[in-house]
C-alpha cells in the first residue's frame, strides 16, 4: 500500500524536489524586462518596495494571528545580492492578538 501512494505522489504535479539546473536559459525573443531589482546595499531600495504595515492594529482580512514588521533587519535584510526575509515567533506585549512578525 505504501508503495503504491509513494508511486502515486511521484507522478502527482504537485510533487515538490529539491533539483537544481544548471542548462542554458533562454527567453522569447519578444520578452521584455519590466522589473528589476539585484538587491545590492546594505537596505532595501523603499523607491522600489514598501513595507505593508496598514492592517496590523485592526487586523488582517483573513484574521491572521500576524504582525507585519517594516525595517527589521531580524526580519528583512539584503546579503550578497539575495533578499532574505524571516519569519519570527513573538509574543511581545505591544503587538496585541499577534503571534508572529514577518516581512510582507
Amino acid at each position: 500500500m505504501l508503495s503504491v501512494l509513494l508511486l502515486v505522489a511521484a507522478q502527482s504535479a504537485f510533487t515538490v524536489t529539491n533539483a537544481t539546473y544548471d542548462g542554458p536559459v533562454t527567453r522569447p525573443e519578444e520578452a521584455n524586462l519590466v522589473f528589476s531589482d539585484e538587491f545590492n546595499g546594505g537596505a532595501l531600495d523603499t523607491g522600489k518596495w514598501a513595507y505593508d504595515t496598514a492592517f496590523n492594529k485592526q487586523g488582517w482580512f483573513n484574521k491572521e494571528r500576524q504582525y507585519y514588521s517594516a525595517g527589521r533587519r531580524e526580519n528583512l535584510r539584503l546579503e550578497n545580492g539575495n533578499l532574505i526575509f524571516s519569519f519570527i515567533a513573538s509574543s511581545a506585549s505591544s503587538r496585541p492578538r499577534r503571534d508572529a512578525t514577518k516581512f510582507r
